[in-house]
Order: structure tokens, then C-alpha cells, then sequence
């Protein structure tokens, strides 16, 4: 009886954590627990830009004519994206951008909403449970 009380108190305890980061999925890495709550812009999360490689994915899906200003770690979104047009943001000026041209931000750090695009309307954003990792805003 108490080797079988250990078990299920040992799932019980668990449960939350595996349920969260099976939530997460493929973002596992950004999970806490459910005792920390929503840390959404609170904590770091997405540190590595795994989205990156969703969002590159869905704008070669649903718009493969576009172009895709990157705000930061270029790289890593080239490495995802090739045979679209991508560009560096950050080597950019503001003339580069043409009307109806998309950008890809990482809300890291909150980097999307110290951005002077931060007002840009956003046409997709990329994350789980609640949490947007990444963003695509159009011109």
C-alpha cells in the first residue's frame, strides 16, 4: 500500500509538468510550471528562436513572394528560409521596406514592442499555449 501510495503521489506530482511541456510542443524548452503561471514576457522564453523555423515555413506555405525582413539572428531564420526573400533587418534602412513586405520578430526580450514596427498589424503569430513567440507584421 504505500509503495503504491509512492507511485501515485510520484504521478501526481509529475503530471503538471509533463502535461505543460507536451503543451508546449515543439517549444518544450519554454515551459516552466504551472506554479510559475503564464510567464509569457515575464521570463525569457524562446531564447533559442525556435520559431523562426515555423514562421519561415509558414510564409514559404502562404506567401513565398513575399519578402521577409528578419530583426535578429538572421542566420538563423536563412538557414530555414532558403529560396525565399529574405533580408537583415538590422542592415536595413526604413527605405528598404516596401509597402505590403513582411517582418519577422522575435518577442524575446520584448524586442517586438521596443521595435519602431512595433505598431506594424500582425498577420501571424507563432507560439503555443497562450504565448507568441514569434511574429510576422506586415508593412
Amino acid at each position: 500500500a504505500l509503495r503504491r501510495f509512492s507511485v501515485l503521489s510520484s504521478v501526481l506530482l509529475l503530471l503538471p509538468g509533463l502535461l505543460g511541456i507536451l503543451r508546449q510542443h515543439p517549444y518544450e524548452y519554454t515551459s516552466y510550471n504551472l506554479l510559475a503561471g503564464n510567464v509569457y514576457r515575464v521570463y525569457e522564453t524562446d531564447y533559442w528562436l525556435t520559431c523562426y523555423k515555423e514562421a519561415v515555413e509558414w510564409t514559404r506555405a502562404n506567401a513565398p513572394q513575399k519578402t521577409l525582413h528578419i530583426q535578429r539572428e538572421y542566420p538563423i531564420a536563412a538557414y530555414y528560409g532558403q529560396g525565399l526573400a529574405l533580408k537583415n533587418l538590422g542592415a536595413e534602412n526604413e527605405s528598404d521596406l516596401q509597402p505590403g513586405d513582411w517582418l519577422l520578430f522575435s518577442t524575446r526580450a520584448n524586442l517586438d514592442i521596443k521595435s519602431a514596427y512595433r505598431k506594424l498589424p500582425v498577420v501571424k503569430a507563432f507560439g503555443r499555449d497562450g504565448a507568441e513567440f514569434c511574429l510576422i507584421k506586415e508593412k
